[in-house]
């Protein structure tokens, strides 16, 4: 061979032979066990809090809608989100909710049947009692109003009623 050539690496020679010896020794060297472990853990660690988002979120805005609720505000349908077992839940709560919304329009609507129904018996009676309070006037011989001066009262004008 002529000096100065480039010679390819071959694998059955003693200077790779060297080389991947030093580079195993090297990784054998440095502790590997507790960077994995390390990465392991930090892992670990992101896909819990990833996975404590998921349910804790839908959880804190179910908690937020129950308090606007008992302050008396309308009730808004909640988003379905989450695991499995928390989107059956938000179903449920807003399955409930919107039964519940329903049967307070019925009872609106009931007590105003009721409130138009005792007004109608309310002019239903004070018809009947003045219809009936007129023709018992009018059946019956009226008072008389009579304007006399009494010797008595000293010339003054009064009432007297005569039958």
């Amino acid at each position: 061979m002529v000096s100065g050539e480039n010679k390819k690496p071959t694998l059955s020679g003693s200077h790779f032979t060297t080389k991947v010896t030093y580079l195993y020794d090297t990784i054998n060297a440095i502790p590997i066990a507790p960077i994995i472990m390390g990465l392991g853990m930090i892992f670990a660690l992101f896909a819990l809090v990833f996975s404590l988002g998921r349910v804790v979120g839908p959880l804190g805005v179910l908690v937020e809608e129950g308090k606007r609720v008992a302050e008396g505000k309308p009730f808004r349908p909640l988003p379905e989100k989450g695991p499995p077992d928390l989107r059956m839940l938000l179903r449920a709560v807003n399955q409930m909710v919107s039964r519940l919304e329903e049967q307070q329009r019925a009872l609106r609507s009931y007590a105003a049947e009721v409130l138009k129904a005792q007004e109608e018996e309310r002019l239903r009676l004070s018809r009947e009692l003045h219809d009936g309070a007129v023709q018992d006037l009018g059946g019956r011989p009226q008072p008389k109003i009579v304007w006399t001066r009494c010797r008595r009262s000293r010339g003054k004008a009064s009432w007297s009623y005569a039958a």
